[in-house]
């Protein structure tokens, strides 16, 4: 089977390492070929080896520079490595290359966030959901007073061990993880992490859940996921 078929196979059914060393193996003979570089991007990406995806469309981009999807996953994994101006860049020549890039738009979303232009941030999720509703949704935005009710019903629902001590020491909210925690945790979390919990306290990132959520009941579950993931790591 052709190499780049037998790649996409892969990628489609969901066999990420299967893909990644067929593409590298790929590589040895097509060393100059950008699609393949590209697909050991995305096959990177999906598992979460972030630096080697990013060197990987890089190689592709300098191949071929003017195609928007290498270059919206290229600034999407720029973003993942904390490289917020590189990410910038690439997403910003995503978008003159394919102003219908819905991972480009998607992306630029989240630089805004990290800028704290939140009305810019939502703009840009609303266009990649109206370019593409299927692979996108518009962040579920509960009010102040809907967050925290949603914060404590997820708390009732850990065991009483998890529920005594977020009682004891209640949970900051932060929009997103800042960048200087970022580069000091040293690539332990990224920067779409749901929380963590340093020196006994959680901290929770508001936009990173609400992104992710489908609606109140979604936010809870997302929640609940994030305090037993950790008290399973423990």
């Amino acid at each position: 089977m052709d190499p780049l078929a037998s790649i996409y196979d892969a990628l489609d059914a969901g066999e990420p390492a299967r893909a990644r060393d067929l593409a590298r193996r790929a590589l040895v003979e097509e060393a100059e070929d950008p699609v393949l570089h590209y697909l050991a991007g995305v096959a990177a990406l999906e598992l979460g080896r972030h630096e080697e995806a990013a060197q990987a469309f890089e190689a592709s981009a300098a191949r071929d520079p003017e195609d928007p999807d290498v270059l919206a996953d290229l600034g999407l994994a720029r973003f993942l490595v904390l490289d917020f101006e590189g990410a910038r860049d690439a997403v910003a020549r995503a978008i003159d290359a394919d102003p219908r890039s819905a991972d480009a738009w998607w992306t630029r979303g989240l630089l805004r966030e990290r800028d704290a232009e939140w009305a810019e941030a939502d703009a840009a999720f609303a266009k990649a959901v109206t370019i593409d509703a299927e692979r996108f949704a518009a962040p579920f935005r509960p009010t102040d007073h809907a967050f925290r009710e949603a914060l404590d019903r997820a708390v009732e629902r850990l065991p009483e061990r998890q529920r005594r001590h977020l009682r004891e020491s209640p949970s900051a909210i932060e929009p997103v993880p800042g960048e200087a925690w970022l580069r000091e945790m040293e690539g332990a979390v990224d920067p779409t992490c749901f929380g963590i919990e340093t020196d006994g306290r959680w901290t929770l990132f508001r936009r990173n859940l609400e992104r992710d959520a489908e609606d109140h009941e979604d936010l809870i579950e997302r929640l609940v996921e994030t305090f037993r993931h950790a008290d399973t790591a423990d």
